[in-house]
């Protein structure tokens, strides 16, 4: 068991294996939790620099609605691939049961990420029978159906494609949509593309972070004159700044011609979009 930030754990790393959050569950669960209601820890897994969730998408989210700074987690060691399986196969014994299209969500995500996987041991860990995998397996492949589509793992539908190429990643849609679903115009696109130069840095403060705080733990000597609170108070003030301008969506103030609420950029990030931008135009 460990302690971390809720900022300290990647959300969008793919592991989310659910066809949707349920924002009465988390409603529902961030009034226990006020209430002193006992859950259990979410589940994250880390390499050393990273932490992503695989487990308790719901309770995490219930935790920052609440407003909470930081979160006892169940801690792993493995990477996104390894993250991913464990979610797979968490949700079947989960207190919000999994529907239809969480199922089948769960199955289309088996299958693309974990090819070498037989369809009985996909069925097994996903909590499904293996008549209902084969069934999903064969809508993939099956393209002769004009107009059939597949669920990516960023939720969009693609095109279904044949089996020899279930491997390759989708084609992109002509159209690139930001996290509330608003097409982000052509002129955006550079600067939208640009949010991964945002998310490095943040890996980077949180490998910076996680080293400070091993050689605390091991009272390593190399890092003796310095004072960890200090350097770790000082990495989360960074790493919120900084998070805060990774754009999330296309300015609903502006419509992407740049205003006062975006920085005259076209895009906004979430800190602002939650702070600044009124309700009604959030719909």
């Amino acid at each position: 068991m460990k302690k971390l930030k809720l900022d300290q754990i990647i959300i969008d790393a793919g592991t989310q294996t659910r066809a949707k959050l349920n924002e009465d569950t988390i409603e529902d669960y961030a009034e226990a939790m006020t209430e002193g209601g006992k859950f259990p820890l979410i589940a994250v897994f880390t390499d050393g620099a990273n932490y992503i969730l695989a487990d308790g998408f719901h309770r995490y989210m219930a935790a920052k609605k609440n407003g909470w700074v930081d979160i006892e987690v169940d801690l792993h060691k493995g990477t996104r691939i390894d993250a991913l399986w464990y979610s797979l196969g968490a949700n079947k014994a989960n207190g919000q049961r999994m529907n239809h299209d969480d199922k089948r969500n769960s199955i289309m995500l088996a299958l693309r990420d974990f090819p070498k996987k037989t369809q009985g041991e996909i069925a097994q860990h996903v909590g499904c029978s293996r008549e209902w995998v084969n069934k999903v397996f064969g809508q993939v492949v099956n393209t002769s159906q004009p107009g059939r589509t597949v669920t990516g793992k960023d939720g969009k539908n693609y095109p279904a494609r044949h089996k020899n190429d279930l491997s390759r990643p989708p084609k992109p849609p002509e159209e690139e949509k930001d996290d509330n679903g608003k097409v982000i115009p052509k002129k955006l696109l550079t600067l939208w593309h640009r949010a991964q130069e945002i998310q490095d840095i943040l890996t980077q403060i949180s490998k910076i972070r996680a080293t400070i705080e091993r050689a605390q733990e091991e009272k390593d000597a190399l890092y003796a004159e310095i004072t960890p609170s200090q350097v770790k108070a000082a990495l989360d003030t960074a790493y919120t700044a900084i998070k805060a301008t990774k754009p999330y969506c296309v300015c609903p103030a502006c419509q992407g011609e740049g205003c006062r609420a975006c920085s005259h950029r076209g895009l906004i990030g979430k800190f602002r979009f939650d702070t600044v931008i009124p309700g009604e135009l959030k719909k």
